[in-house]
């Protein structure tokens, strides 16, 4: 009996230490788990305000190809004009006197225009420098001896008394920024050669509204 009891107790304790050592066999060969490494956060992608935006001019002042102007200026004489501009550069200029024998001198001029004379165009707009050449005509009776050009008919002369000039102008015009008016200053200089020689300097202040 006790050599039974003596067995099974030897048996039981085999079997757990068989256990044991295939407990700690299976422990060794299972893989080992990869270290959690924690999520970089993502970037936040940078504010409008903060993004690099192209910067557009601001459009220079004046006309532009094609534009017309109506306008008036005084000084020596009073002329209704109009203006049209070929391209930034060229314009025709075109007017009529309408002081001093009214609406009887006529005159037109090509003009080259020079912008931004002081810079590019600003808080205050943009000046323009032009200088302008052509010809005119003027329709008197032989009594008025050529209105302002003072020209002497002789007496032997026969004519209605119409008469021909050359012309040439320069002047500073200015450009309000987002306006669609000028003003400017013109110097110009004539000379009649027809039916005498006369001449005659001209000063202006004047102002258009261009289209």
């Amino acid at each position: 009996m006790k050599l039974l009891l003596a067995l099974l107790i030897a048996f039981s304790a085999s079997a757990q230490t068989k256990n044991r050592n295939s407990a700690a066999r299976a422990a060794n060969a299972a893989p080992a788990k990869p270290a959690t490494v924690p999520a970089r956060p993502a970037t936040a992608p940078a504010p409008p305000s903060a993004r690099s935006v192209p910067v557009t001019p601001p459009a220079p002042s004046g006309p532009n190809e094609g534009a017309l102007a109506i306008g008036a200026m005084l000084g020596t004489s009073g002329v209704l004009n109009g203006k049209f501009w070929f391209s930034k550069n060229e314009s025709i200029d075109l007017g009529v006197e309408f002081i001093d024998h009214p609406w009887t001198v006529f005159y037109g001029n090509y003009a080259y225009n020079i912008p931004e004379m002081f810079g590019h165009a600003g808080f205050w707009g943009d000046v323009q420098l032009y200088f302008g050449a052509g010809a005119g005509a003027g329709f008197w009776d032989r009594t008025d001896n050529c209105g302002r050009w003072h020209c002497k008919w002789k007496e032997t002369s026969t004519g209605s008394g119409n008469g021909f000039f050359l012309r040439a102008s320069t002047g500073l015009e200015w450009f309000p920024k987002r306006k669609r008016y000028t003003a400017f200053f013109e110097a110009a200089g004539s000379w009649m050669w027809y039916p005498t020689n006369g001449s005659k300097i001209d000063a202006y202040l004047g102002g258009r509204f261009f289209f």
